[in-house]
């Protein structure tokens, strides 16, 4: 018996209970639907099985294929999700799901398309099996280094958190203020940006200037370690170097060590998130109304502590894994864009042989359609890794990054115009903002008070007050500003300006915007030859 999404396997159910007396029946072949509190959730069918009140069976009907209408309840899982009604739990009915509209191009489509998806979703699924097998690498070699911690079978000595210590709270907003709307130098930390043993940065939100003055002795360093200690508690990370000095909400505690050299805090932080230091720190929650870790208990939790030596050798170790998977997490990032795109695509009738045959041609124009909020974040990006150079690196670095970028990805950064000034190609809106916080420039594309909070003008330098959103730059674009930065970072003036003054520099009057076809005339013959069957 199938009674919801509780009963299902991987891919498909995995049924617990029994039942003589049957009045609903699925098939093999049929789609298995959740329809209460897990609504969409679904498994294929193997075999004949009672179906209870939380799971529709679905039968597709001659004219529609079983992939296609699993790949397109995937798409609708959402829409149908919104139609959910119920106090204490969300259930969908039967003509809920009957209104939901399918398109259904012929069979053939409906299985080229299906296989397309699945053959996305299956490179998806292969990215998150590597992130398993790297967790469960990390895992082997802790237990092999430094056995069991619920048995601590190399007989490490035993030390209280409190000994090695400080544990300190966070502090929530106060009352009636607000996130800041647009990113500011002060970073918040919630407990939801704990994940996967990490911070999430992409997620972290912002403070507002004068928000942050009254919380600021609430702020995490590099080097501590962050436990939650409401809602979800017992998620540790340690605090990374591109995360020191961000505010911790109320709802995690910092330990700081008391004394340098005690410990590693990827190797403490590892080992509270072992089963056995969870147990422990679970036989510590307080159960007033809801569940709380207070302070003082985090304190009397007991860790065996090897020799700094070992613990050094392990952090090197997860280091190295944690590259791996910060690239691994990385394509998969972008395979789920791929994906969602995909999707969109495939069940809007843009993904048809007929559709894909014909593909629309674009324009050069749309090339230089300005994206304000990336474009902020690849000047932020850029300056600050070009630190102790004037303004001219990261602004050139700009153009050297889109010229990279459309090379190899036919597109550009955040559609940015260059401008052919005297010392070559200059992107305007980088360059307006750089001047509008050195003279008080009126024109200026990016939004002024996330200039101000991002950058500053120091003399000829821009300086970068904060890092860039990796939320905002995804990996292609912080690759192409990584090979372009490379490129500017030990050229002088003079070299830079002779390395800028290409062919579409040359062909354009100075001061007037550079036309992208000229720019990509400027670019290997391959990709000038997929630029021009792309764009008009």
């Amino acid at each position: 018996m199938i009674a919801g999404a509780g009963d299902f396997g991987d891919g498909i159910p995995n049924a617990k209970k029994f039942t003589r007396s049957a009045s609903k029946l699925s098939e093999p072949g049929d789609v298995i639907l959740g329809i209460r509190a897990s609504i969409g959730e679904k498994v294929h069918s193997d075999g004949i099985y009672c179906l209870g009140r939380g799971v529709a069976g679905l039968r597709p009907k001659a004219g529609l294929d079983v992939r296609y209408l699993w790949n397109w309840l995937t798409y609708a899982k959402l829409e149908l999700s919104s139609k959910g009604k119920g106090a204490t739990f969300k259930q969908v009915n039967r003509a809920d799901i009957g209104e939901l509209r399918i398109p259904l191009p012929p069979l053939p489509e409906q299985r080229r398309i299906a296989a397309i998806l699945d053959q996305a979703e299956t490179l998806r699924t292969q990215r998150r099996a590597a992130l398993a097998h790297l967790d469960s690498l990390t895992q082997s070699i802790f237990l092999d280094m430094f056995g069991d911690p619920a048995t601590n079978p190399k007989a490490w000595a035993l030390r209280t958190i409190q000994e090695l210590c400080e544990v300190k709270g966070g502090k929530r907003l106060p009352k009636g203020s607000e996130y800041s709307p647009i990113p500011t130098p002060f970073r918040y930390v919630r407990v939801t940006n704990l994940r996967d043993g990490r911070i999430d940065e992409s997620q972290l939100l912002f403070l507002q200037p004068e928000i942050q003055r009254e919380i600021a002795r609430y702020v995490v360093n590099s080097e501590d370690i962050i436990i939650s200690i409401a809602g979800s508690i017992g998620l540790v990370a340690a605090v990374p170097d591109s995360v020191d000095g961000a505010n911790l909400t109320e709802n995690a505690a910092k330990l700081v060590t008391k004394s340098r050299g005690t410990y590693v805090p990827e190797f403490l932080a590892f080992l509270l998130r072992t089963e056995a230091m969870q147990g422990q720190i679970s036989s510590h929650v307080g159960q007033v109304t809801i569940g709380k870790l207070a302070l003082f208990r985090i304190e009397k939790v007991t860790v065996p502590l090897p020799p700094l030596s070992l613990q050094q050798v392990f952090g090197t170790r997860v280091e190295a894994i944690e590259s791996l998977k910060a690239k691994h997490r990385a394509a998969l990032a972008e395979l789920d864009a791929l994906f969602a795109s995909l999707q969109h695509r495939a069940f809007n009738g843009e993904l048809t042989a007929q559709a894909s045959a014909q593909p629309k041609r674009r324009t050069f124009a749309e090339l230089g359609q300005l994206d304000a909020t990336k474009g902020l974040e690849a000047l932020v990006y850029a300056a600050r890794r070009l630190p102790n150079q004037g303004h001219y690196w990261p602004l050139k670095a700009q153009y050297v990054a889109d010229r990279h970028h459309l090379e190899r990805h036919g597109r550009t950064l955040y559609g940015e115009t260059h401008v052919a000034m005297p010392y070559g190609p200059v992107p305007q809106a980088a360059y307006n903002a750089s001047r509008a916080l050195a003279n008080g420039e009126l024109i200026c594309e990016f939004p002024m008070d996330a200039v101000r909070a991002a950058l500053r003008r120091d003399g000829e330098t821009l300086v970068a007050l904060r890092d860039a959103d990796p939320g905002v730059l995804g990996a292609e674009e912080r690759e192409s500003l990584d090979w372009a930065i490379r490129l500017v970072a030990d050229l002088s003036f003079e070299e830079l300006k002779t390395q800028t003054h290409d062919a579409a520099w040359e062909k354009t009057p100075r001061n007037e915007p550079m036309a992208w076809q000229d720019i990509v005339a400027t670019l290997d013959p391959a990709a000038q030859q997929r630029l021009r069957a792309t764009f008009e």
